[in-house]
């Protein structure tokens, strides 16, 4: 069970080391390259995947991102 304390009666400094970092279980996002090597393609093959909106994405800056569930999905509906 999880305790929420009110932030204005909270010091950040006062709290448990455990409760300030959270714990994230996996990667939930692939660059286009890892997604490349996962297939056996070029990046630039998913590069027009991405740009031409077969393979959604996301884009962080300068750089697309695939969700790990799309990229499942994607292998799935495309018989990959």
């Amino acid at each position: 069970m999880m305790h929420y304390l009110p932030l204005s009666d909270t010091r950040f400094d006062d709290l448990p080391y455990h409760m300030t970092m959270p714990v994230t279980p996996q990667r939930e996002f692939f660059t286009l390259q890892e997604v490349a090597d996962k297939l056996g393609f070029n990046r630039m093959t998913v590069y027009r995947y991405v740009v031409k909106k077969r393979l959604p994405s996301y884009k962080f800056g300068r750089h697309y991102r695939v969700r790990k569930d799309d990229f499942e999905n994607f292998i799935v509906h495309n018989k990959v």
